[in-house]
């Protein structure tokens, strides 16, 4: 449990069937705070977007994502270790910078599933261009999924849940509008 955060940081969980409250738990217990699954989501889809078809290959966009990812992480975790540093004036142990790089683990762990669809398209025969979108489509149906359980962690129904979860999909959505502007 982060310190800094009140006595009880733990998401309510959504009223409805006992599946779906299992769905939400588990992706909430596999990521921690879902924070950083999304920002990881929105990262990937930037880098993804960003990079130009016509002078790169999937390959290397998959290869800009892993180190872009990996970087993004490893500062999340040294800028966490340093915070708790400036505040406490101590020497962190390994043990903290573990907790630290395994609190931020879901910026890495959001980069699997567009890459495994931009792989899935490049074996399908897909262009670049094809294998970007599939990847960047992929980005924007988690946002979506992470909009859902946030808003269904809120309790939203109806419309408003709908809304949450649409507003979750523009972040991908704006991505996707970057790389047309882009290119």
């Amino acid at each position: 449990m982060d310190s800094r955060a009140g006595p009880d940081t733990t998401p309510a969980q959504p009223d409805g069937p006992r599946w779906r409250r299992g769905i939400v738990r588990w992706l909430i217990m596999r990521t921690g705070d879902p924070a950083n699954a999304i920002y990881g989501t929105i990262l990937v889809a930037a880098v993804v977007a960003a990079e130009d078809p016509e002078h790169t290959e999937s390959f290397e966009i998959a290869l800009t994502v892993a180190v872009t990812v990996m970087v993004f992480w490893l500062a999340h975790g040294y800028s966490r270790v340093v915070s708790d540093r400036l505040s406490t004036g101590t020497k962190p142990s390994l043990g903290e910078v573990r907790a630290a790089l395994a609190e931020h683990w879901p910026i890495v762990q959001a980069a699997v599933p567009p890459m495994v669809a931009l792989g899935i398209a490049v074996a399908a025969g897909a262009s670049v261009v094809g294998a970007q979108q599939a990847a960047l489509g992929t980005s924007v149906v988690l946002l979506a999924i992470w909009g859902t359980v946030a808003g269904r962690a809120c309790q939203l129904t109806g419309w408003r849940l709908v809304v949450y979860a649409c507003s979750s999909a523009a972040l991908g959505l704006v991505m996707i509008v970057l790389e047309v502007i882009i290119h």
